[in-house]
């Protein structure tokens, strides 16, 4: 009697079975969702412009937008610069434009007009200034987002580039880790190798919280690249052998309605957390439920 026949025998999709869906593979490709998605956000770049002393010192005065900061900042292309400021070479007559423009903020309202002929004045004299690259650094708006590593570490303009090579080094793990991973499933079965895979994504995802510089961030990554697809995958192919020919479309719409749960709950995680670092614990501390379960 083949498997298949056996299978058919005990029931193609019992209770065994649909534990196994229910928990397992969906909870194991929401922990995959959730740490890809991760990262997607604690590399984000947030919106971002050159710092200036007075003019970031006036907008925490006069409790100004980040929106009533933009006609100070130089344009490219039609857009505002992120990675040049203006280099007044009268600071008097720079003074007096800061000063006149955020004391008559509330003017916005109560005389549009006026306000309107003082911001076409900063954005002429903005344009006509000479300008600088952001040698003070930058000033960020985590209005929406979080401060991420990337800001925190001002991973912008022309170190924009680095945040772009972590996400690559990630993927590079994840094709490096389906040979390995591939290898060990062979030679060493299915469950040891979800333990395994489960128990780097785990401890290469805490250990990017203590990142200290772009190479042990980019060896945290590769690790928690390589684990990342068998994470998931691993677990689903080992239930839809448990599972008959008629029903194994099932595992699969697990599979996809998990990681469409996990899209959609990051985003909104991410919004009330205050920095990168508790979506960075959350994600890898989602793993040790399995961890702890594993017979």
């Amino acid at each position: 009697m083949g498997y298949e026949s056996v299978l058919i025998k005990v029931g193609e999709f019992g209770l065994y079975q649909k534990l196994l869906c229910g928990l397992f593979v969906f909870y194991t490709t929401f922990l995959c969702g959730i740490n890809y998605y991760t990262q997607v956000f604690i590399f984000d770049t947030p919106p971002h412009r050159c710092y200036d002393a007075v003019v970031d010192g006036y907008q925490m005065q006069y409790n100004a937008t980040w929106e009533d900061v933009l006609p100070w900042i130089p344009r490219e292309q039609g857009y505002p610069s992120k990675c040049s400021k203006v280099d007044s070479n009268d600071a008097r007559q720079f003074l007096n434009q800061t000063s006149t423009y955020f004391t008559n903020l509330d003017l916005q309202d109560a005389d549009p007009g006026t306000f309107t002929n003082i911001r076409k004045s900063v954005l002429t004299y903005v344009e006509s200034s000479s300008h600088k690259t952001c040698d003070d650094g930058w000033s960020y708006d985590h209005d929406l987002i979080f401060p991420t590593i990337t800001s925190q570490n001002d991973w912008v303009c022309d170190a924009d580039w680095k945040s772009t090579v972590i996400h690559t080094i990630f993927w590079i793990g994840n094709t490096v880790g389906s040979f390995v991973w591939g290898f060990t499933n062979d030679t060493f079965g299915r469950k040891p190798t979800v333990l395994l895979t489960h128990g780097i994504y785990f401890l290469a995802g805490i250990a990017t919280l203590f990142s200290q510089d772009m190479v042990y961030l980019c060896i945290c990554r590769f690790l928690v690249g390589c684990a990342h697809h068998t994470v998931s995958h691993l677990p689903y192919l080992l239930v839809v052998e448990y599972c008959g020919v008629t029903t194994r479309t099932v595992p699969l719409l697990m599979v996809m309605v998990s990681y469409t749960c996990a899209s959609m709950t990051v985003p909104w995680i991410a919004m009330w957390l205050p920095s990168w670092n508790y979506l960075a614990a959350l994600a890898p501390t989602a793993v040790l439920p399995v961890l702890l379960c594993w017979k």
